[in-house]
């Protein structure tokens, strides 16, 4: 089927001319081919044929190389693409919880070092330890004790309990008669005799230089030391309280001077000896023999461990003074010169042994047996704690 190129009507078959509008059938067109699908691609409009051609002819695009498929895929730019750094949220809460963390291991470390302050380690403050020992509260020098065993061991203890007597409560006593004119020093003993000074209990006059009336000890400690005839004699002295056997035993040793040179090598430092037991003349020219409680519970200590406490035997029972039912006391007694009164004891109960000096001045017999009465009843007590 033809049409005219003019008018656009159908020719028929064999026409040469164009019955509607008369143009030659050379100028017709060819049927125009079936509709087909309109193309996926844009369709540019038709270009004009060149002057003198009697068709038009579509210019098609060129159609671009289909795309190869990638070998990584693809990613979508139409979504969000997580980020690579960390959240910021999610960083300061991690570091709340490492604070966190942190704040508590310290709190445990310091809770930890109070308890190892305050628990583990209390020898390490001046508090009192079982048995009322408390450094703080006393004065005592370092040095030799004049033991033969005092350097065995670095603290004594009655049988299983405390190192020491308790201070504050002998203080109690001696402080309601008088703090400068009455002394007491006490200490805990070993079988072995070992003991430091930190071992010894005083009360506040406890270094003060106390008229010596009835401190035999020392002479019997030097004695020992040197044997012979003054060993002899210290013995009969310790025995009997005999003034004239101690001055014998004196004389034996090399006199005064030898006995204060004694004194100072053993650490004996508040004990001098100037004038003869029984001596009131030279007393009263100003000679005289001194000691304090703290030289003398340690002197008491070193002839405990020689094993001749059971040579004192003075009966302080007869003399007014009130013994615990389970005590057993060995003791000497000074009296007179200076209004003195003074006692030197070692006691042993069931639960240890003990030493204790008392010394007092201006307060008469009837005061200072009422005060070692007090005393002995108060170690007897602290020695059954300290056993417990």
């Amino acid at each position: 089927m033809r049409f005219c190129m003019e008018c656009g009507h159908q020719l028929e078959p064999d026409a040469r001319f164009c019955t509607h509008c008369g143009a030659r059938v050379s100028d017709a067109a060819p049927e125009p081919p079936a509709a087909s699908p309109a193309p996926a691609t844009p369709v540019l409009p038709a270009i004009p044929m060149p002057p003198g051609t009697s068709e038009r002819r579509a210019v098609q695009p060129a159609v671009p190389n289909p795309p190869q498929p990638s070998r990584f895929p693809a990613s979508d730019t139409s979504a969000p693409v997580p980020s690579t750094t960390p959240d910021a949220g999610a960083g300061a809460k991690a570091r709340r919880v490492w604070v966190g963390v942190v704040a508590a291991i310290a709190a445990v470390a310091i809770v930890l070092g109070l308890v190892f302050a305050f628990v583990v380690r209390p020898g390490l403050s001046s508090v009192s330890t079982p048995g009322g020992r408390s450094d703080a509260s006393d004065t005592t020098d370092s040095g030799s004790t004049g033991s033969p065993s005092s350097s065995k061991s670095s603290g004594s203890e009655s049988e299983s309990g405390a190192t020491r007597p308790d201070s504050k409560s002998l203080s109690s006593i001696t402080d309601k008669y008088s703090s400068t004119d009455v002394s007491v020093s006490a200490m805990f003993l070993n079988d072995d005799g070992s003991y430091t000074e930190a071992d010894v209990a005083n009360t506040a006059a406890a270094r003060t230089k106390f008229v010596s009336a009835g401190l035999y000890l020392p002479v019997y400690l030097a004695a020992r030391t040197d044997g012979g005839d003054s060993l002899t004699e210290a013995q009969s002295m310790m025995s009997t309280m005999d003034n004239a056997a101690a001055n014998r035993a004196i004389a034996d040793l090399g006199g005064f001077e030898a006995m204060n040179a004694w004194l100072t090598r053993h650490g004996y430092k508040d004990t001098t000896m100037e004038r003869d037991f029984g001596d009131t003349q030279a007393s009263a020219a100003g000679h005289e023999n001194r000691s304090s409680t703290f030289d003398a519970v340690r002197m008491l200590a070193a002839v405990d461990a020689a094993g001749a406490a059971d040579l004192m035997n003075v009966d302080v029972d007869a003399e007014g003074v009130t013994v615990p039912d389970d005590m057993t006391v060995h003791a000497h007694r000074g009296q007179g010169i200076s209004n003195t009164w003074n006692y030197f004891a070692v006691v042993e109960t069931p639960h240890g042994k003990a030493a204790v000096a008392l010394a007092t001045q201006n307060q008469g017999r009837s005061t200072a047996t009422r005060i070692m009465s007090d005393v002995l009843a108060d170690i007897d007590a602290q020695l059954d704690d300290a056993d417990r």
